[in-house]
């Protein structure tokens, strides 16, 4: 497939050139007092409905006599839902609070009207704009070598790659069998990935109910948990990991980054064109991947992501009328088209040619669907997966020289210091960490001694249950001083995790700083970059980066991050660190509720 474009790719590069178009279509109605409708997407399709927004607001359209303007944002579904449901007390990256909700999966909006005190969807949450199955995305040398071993891929293959790495099916040069998968809390793919693991292993024994008898049963519980040993890491959307495939797929590598990601179908199409990120203006832009990914469904069925177009109780009769007129805008050939080139399925789910050419799906079958729980036995799967998640090994670094004395917000007279700030945050991420999760804390800054280490281990890594008091005690008693060592910090912590790697577990560096180095003298940064290159998934330690604040070196941070294939989390600005640390903490621990 590599190297042409099918039809449908190419019309995707025109639809994508044309919703970024800037001609306006001269307006008919007044537009000085428009009904605004606020809309919240999942992240996937979020550029997208952006862009599908901007064109309903071009249209010659009214709704009661009146002029409707869209504002449209995007929120993983998970965050959307706790947001929604604690009534979006303050704008969440920006976003105010939506009127319209456009989750992945009405999951969540079964998730939402099962926890809510009161009814908050009044319409919508049958009324799919798109939809998109879960698939278990492989590079396609993967994906043709376990097809001609076992035939029709399965979960229980999974399972066993888990177990047994690749050697279990004739290729132990591929070594162990590594997972990307999103968070079950956050992500609609998390979420229906979990669902379906819990689906196989019932369906072992002949059942297809989620009682707690089926929901409890050790055998389903140890199916679960040995195909999440297998995760790299977990993250709230899955384009950090399809980012970090593409980069090393361009590099020509022999043996695939990783093994496969749990994703929507969009997703795999997304990269195949070029697309790793998501962004639709790429597709068609970028070189296609060497080795592209195979869209597996797994045989015993998977979930049809429905995409809802849900509207909330809090919008008013005149802000419902405008709402559904904007569905019903979504709806039309010229609209649905736009989500068909970029890799969804219109309203119906049917299988689309174009799509199937290029995700690898060569039958053009039809989704074979398992049966979906009810919100109250998803709460329930949700509970089990905290349990069967894989564990994480995570020290945590933190910059306490000179500078993280100065005022976090300089333009009030009542801010904190930038470290006062960051221990409060830590403080409320630690609330997060499972007893049996381990985690360790050290500070760096400078040292006048050249034969002192920069840094201090303040708690070494130790299960959370036995020193999380003292964690918090450690971190209130933190003061900042001296200058920013910061290249031999993160080699030394790094050489620490790996010096008793866990490979049960998930072993991670998180680093937050608020500077650039100055006074490193052990490594310069080439060979730090050199020396944290995570070739190997499973024998690596990931670094996620927090650049604090203006003064942090925000390109060298993302850099240590790529290129130990993990994320770095912009806290620029440091109010956001509240929410930074908890993305951040979400890749290892028990997800905010």
């Amino acid at each position: 497939m590599a190297g042409r474009l099918p039809a449908l790719v190419a019309s995707a590069a025109v639809g994508a050139a044309a919703l970024l178009a800037t001609g306006l279509v001269p307006a008919k109605v007044d537009r000085t007092n428009c009904t605004r409708v606020v809309v919240s997407s999942s992240t996937e399709k979020g550029d997208l409905v952006k862009q599908l927004a901007d064109r309903y607001n071009r249209a010659d359209r009214a709704v009661g006599g009146r002029c409707v303007q869209v504002d449209a944002y995007q929120l993983t579904s998970g965050r959307g839902l706790t947001q929604i449901k604690d009534g979006w007390r303050s704008p969440v990256d920006g976003q105010p609070r939506p009127h319209v909700w456009l989750p992945s999966t009405s999951l969540w909006v079964d998730l939402l009207e099962h926890q809510a005190v009161s009814p908050m969807v009044v319409w919508g949450r049958d009324k799919s704009i798109a939809r998109s199955p879960l698939v278990f995305a492989m590079p396609r040398v993967m994906a043709e070598h376990l097809s001609g071993q076992v035939g029709e891929i399965r979960w229980e293959h999974l399972q066993r790659l888990a177990n047994e790495g690749w050697g279990a099916f004739g290729k132990p040069e591929w070594g162990p069998f590594a997972m990307g998968k999103d968070s079950a809390r956050l992500s609609s793919s998390g979420l229906a990935a979990t669902i379906s693991t819990y689906a196989a292993g019932i369906a072992k024994d002949g059942r297809s109910d989620y009682d707690d008898e089926a929901l409890l049963d050790p055998d389903v519980i140890s199916f679960v948990k040995n195909i999440e040993s297998s995760v790299a890491y977990y993250d709230d959307d899955s384009v950090v990991f399809l980012g970090h495939l593409y980069r090393e797929d361009r590099k020509g590598r022999d043996v695939p980054y990783i093994s496969g990601m749990i994703m929507q179908e969009q997703m795999a199409f997304l990269y195949n064109s070029g697309a790793p990120t998501g962004k639709v203006a790429d597709v068609g832009h970028n070189p296609e991947p060497n080795d592209p990914l195979v869209a597996v469904q797994p045989g015993e069925g998977t979930v049809m992501l429905d995409h809802p177009f849900a509207v909330l109780s809090n919008a008013d009769s005149t802000v419902r009328a405008a709402a559904r007129d904007f569905h019903d805008f979504l709806l039309e050939r010229e609209q649905q088209e736009a989500f068909v080139a970029t890799g969804f399925r219109r309203q119906d789910g049917k299988p689309q040619q174009g799509i199937a050419d290029k995700v690898g799906d060569r039958d053009l079958k039809e989704v074979k669907l398992i049966k979906t729980p009810p919100a109250a036995a998803v709460e329930k799967i949700l509970d089990g997966w905290d349990v069967a998640r894989r564990r994480a090994r995570v020290l945590l670094v933190l910059d306490v020289s000179g500078s993280m004395k100065e005022l976090a917000d300089p333009g009030s007279i009542h801010s904190a210091t930038r470290l006062d700030v960051v221990k409060a945050a830590v403080e409320r991420g630690l609330g997060l960490l499972d007893n049996d999760d381990e985690v360790g804390l050290w500070t760096f800054s400078s040292a006048a001694d050249p034969a002192v280490p920069p840094y201090t281990e303040v708690v070494p890594i130790s299960p959370v249950g036995a020193v999380k008091e003292r964690l918090k005690t450690a971190v209130a008693a933190l003061e900042p001083n001296g200058d920013t060592a910061l290249y031999d910090t993160v080699r030394a912590a790094r050489q620490e995790v790996l010096a008793d790697l866990d490979r049960s577990k998930i072993n991670a560096v998180v680093l937050l700083s608020d500077g650039a180095d100055t006074s490193s003298r052990q490594v310069g940064k080439e060979q730090l970059l050199a020396e944290s290159d995570a070739t190997q998934l499973e024998t690596s330690v990931r670094i996620f980066t927090i650049p604090f604040g203006h003064d942090a070196d925000v390109a060298t941070l993302a850099e240590i991050a790529a290129v130990s294939k993990a994320g770095s989390y912009d806290a620029s600005n440091p109010v956001d660190i509240d929410q930074v640390f908890t993305r951040v903490f979400n890749h290892f621990f028990r997800n905010e509720r």
